[in-house]
């Protein structure tokens, strides 16, 4: 349901916002993404069902999201936002999908309305690929859904594909605008129904394990070898 919200999330226009260049510190100082309880997760999954027309059961998502943290966000203002008291008024949720998640998705045979958690990693795990499992942001929390997005730009996660569907225009043009690209491929399959978000680089030079340093990275602290006698 993650194109429901692409009017009104930024870069749901012709300008392009790809997922690397956004400046989530503008974001951070508005909206708080953080992991939701039992009980906040059925509030906010049921209310995007009733606004929406459907969507995943929300039993279903609350035993993704006990499975693997980090398959749910929940977004609210900042100004809102304390150790006692808090608001959730929207969400970001993704399915981190093994091997066989991710045949299943591109083949159409995953119930994503209650998804089979041996489809699923754990917390501890990488996934083979991370599917935009839904999206929901309600006015002003809309906004939120792109610092949501951060989450999967972890060690763990970071060079790992992201995958979505779109059924409206808007959505489409929202994918668009973030970097997706129509038309995703996964070990031979190939389902031009689905967006794809390309994080590998297959023309990357490959370094050794202890060589951190990357141009054009923001680490104040790296380590790397050298690769010739010229450094």
């Amino acid at each position: 349901r993650i194109t429901r919200t692409a009017a009104r999330f930024p870069g749901g226009g012709s300008k392009k916002h790809n997922l690397w260049e956004i400046d989530l510190s503008v974001l951070a100082r508005r909206f708080v993404v953080f992991t939701p309880t039992d009980t906040e997760i059925l509030g906010l999954v049921e209310k995007a069902r009733r606004d929406m027309g459907g969507g995943a059961d929300p039993r279903g998502v609350q035993r993704v999201a006990a499975h693997n943290p980090d398959s749910f966000w929940a977004i609210g203002p900042r100004d809102h936002f304390s150790t006692r008291t808090r608001i959730a008024n929207g969400y970001l949720a993704f399915l981190m999908l093994n091997e066989e998640g991710m045949r299943r998705l591109l083949s159409g045979t995953l119930d994503a309305t209650d998804p089979d958690l041996s489809l699923i990693v754990r917390q501890n795990e990488k996934p083979t690929g991370i599917y935009v499992w839904g999206a929901y942001a309600s006015g002003f929390a809309a906004g939120g859904v792109s610092l949501a997005f951060e989450k999967i730009w972890s060690r763990l996660y970071s060079d790992v594909d992201l995958f979505a569907r779109a059924v409206t225009i808007e959505g489409r043009q929202m994918l668009d605008a973030l970097g997706f690209e129509q038309g995703a491929t996964f070990g031979g399959q190939f389902a031009r129904n689905f967006y794809q978000y390309r994080r590998r680089r297959p023309d990357a030079k490959k370094n050794p394990i202890y060589d951190t340093y990357r141009a054009g990275t923001n680490d104040d602290v790296a380590s790397a070898g050298a690769h010739s006698i010229e450094g």
